[in-house]
């Protein structure tokens, strides 16, 4: 079963984030750029080293808005909001992912000392089985909690959260052989579970700004 996300999965959530942050431009933009690989044929053979680079450059981008963010006066107990601008920092992560020819990337990707140990025991002559994954489903679910960092709009924000997690269950039941009855029962719960994690993320977001 495909663990990747189906087409303008992604780009939808993106949208909907960047109307509900006022970033709608920019959002377009990030959406176009992540579904393109879907009608293009550009793909390259990325190595570990290049998945690695990307997730330091997805910390280096981060690293340098949170800078520009204290240059501006934003104080330290605030830096937190930052997270509105999570989909742009892991967007060099997700291209890599989508652009290469891998289905997925390795775990320790995302961890110095997991590779290190990784790299000893290569060198040691041992066996080795990373953990892999597909950063598809993760990046959406980034892009969602973003949203809701900063949406003020709890309605419209409930209801592209309901869709987006909707379209999500209905593209994994799609692989095991589509239900309708288990489908809705499963979506509706869904609205329950989007509605409670909605509340919860504005209580978060109020409690600390």
């Amino acid at each position: 079963m495909s663990t990747s996300p189906p087409k303008l999965l992604a780009g939808t959530a993106l949208i909907f984030w960047g109307v509900l942050t006022g970033n709608a431009l920019v959002g377009l933009v990030a959406a176009m750029v992540v579904e393109a690989r879907s009608w293009l044929g550009l793909r390259w053979n990325f190595s570990r080293a290049s998945y690695i680079k990307a997730w330091q450059f997805s910390i280096l981008c981060g690293a340098f808005i949170s800078i520009l963010a204290w240059m501006n006066g934003m104080k330290v107990g605030k830096i937190h909001t930052l997270f509105v601008w999570a989909p742009l920092i892991m967007l060099p992560l997700e291209l890599a992912q989508r652009y290469g020819n891998a289905a997925k990337i390795p775990l320790n990707t995302f961890s110095f000392f997991a590779r290190k140990k990784m790299e000893h025991d290569l060198q040691q002559g041992r066996s080795i089985s990373p953990r892999m994954i597909n950063t598809g489903y993760p990046y959406i679910a980034v892009v969602i909690l973003a949203t809701a960092m900063a949406s003020r709009n709890e309605l419209h924000h409930f209801i592209g959260l309901t869709l987006v997690i909707g379209f999500c269950l209905y593209a994994y039941m799609r692989h095991g052989g589509f239900r309708p009855m288990a489908w809705i029962s499963a979506f509706f719960l869904v609205i329950l579970l989007s509605y409670l994690g909605q509340w919860s993320m504005f209580k978060l977001y109020n409690y600390y700004t």
